[in-house]
């Protein structure tokens, strides 16, 4: 058997594999955390002492958009909470 001769896979593979492996566990970060918006009613029940208005600037994930406010939570948050 000559020095040539290798078994297994060759290191220039193995550095596919894990990058590809890295790449798909970053997309799916992304994913977890990229915020979704669903529009709420006129005066929502939770609207209390404070307004909307208030609240988004406080940072609460309210936004508003066309003149319709929505509540904007990542995916992550919306699957547990």
């Amino acid at each position: 058997m000559s020095n040539d001769q290798r078994s297994g896979p060759s290191p220039k593979a193995g550095r596919q594999i894990i990058g590809g492996v890295l790449l798909c566990i970053a997309v799916s970060i992304v994913y977890l955390f990229w915020p979704v918006c669903q529009p709420i009613g006129d005066v929502p029940a939770f609207e209390g002492v404070r307004s909307l208005e208030e609240r988004a600037a406080r940072g609460e994930p309210f936004e508003k958009k066309d003149g319709i406010w929505y509540l904007c939570k990542p995916r992550l948050a919306r699957a547990f909470f």
